[in-house]
């Protein structure tokens, strides 16, 4: 018996139309392999070199997120089940938020991750990963230190 899918309530500051209706509240839930083929890579992470070198010896280094808007606003319509006209309406605080809280779905697998980064320095994408410093657990509602945002393609 298949389990139902769990979501996450994602409040909104202000509410946005969705399916003709006026919502506050996305119900997002867990990113799948089919949702990144469809919407293509919302992030790569700059740093993931220098953050691995940092957990080899205890210190702390904050991911540096690239993010694709375009790929990342079909990203949240899919988790949302929303149309992509109600995700590009939310307000700029509420797309900042988003960010980290569906970031935080693709990190907290590293924070008890053991994959070894690879030795360049060429960004990855959240597909591509390694380890994370366990002191931060995004993606379980806790607050996200505050972390380098830059947009690319956006749309």
């Amino acid at each position: 018996m298949m389990q139902p899918i769990q979501r996450k309530a994602f409040k909104l500051s202000a509410p946005v139309q969705a399916h003709g209706e006026t919502i506050d509240t996305l119900l997002l839930r867990q990113p799948t392999a089919g949702d990144i083929a469809a919407s293509g890579e919302p992030f790569v992470i700059k740093n993931l070199v220098a953050m691995a070198e940092a957990a080899e010896t205890d210190a702390a280094v904050m991911p540096e997120f690239a993010w694709n808007m375009a790929a990342a606003l079909q990203l949240f319509s899919r988790l949302a089940d929303v149309p992509r006209s109600a995700v590009a309406a939310i307000s700029m605080g509420d797309l900042y938020r988003l960010q980290m809280e569906v970031a935080g779905f693709f990190m907290q697998q590293f924070a008890t991750g053991s994959q070894a980064a690879s030795a360049n320095d060429e960004p990855l994408s959240a597909q591509q990963t390694g380890s994370m410093p366990a002191s931060t657990s995004p993606g379980s509602g806790t607050a996200i230190p505050p972390i380098s945002l830059r947009s690319v393609g956006a749309n």
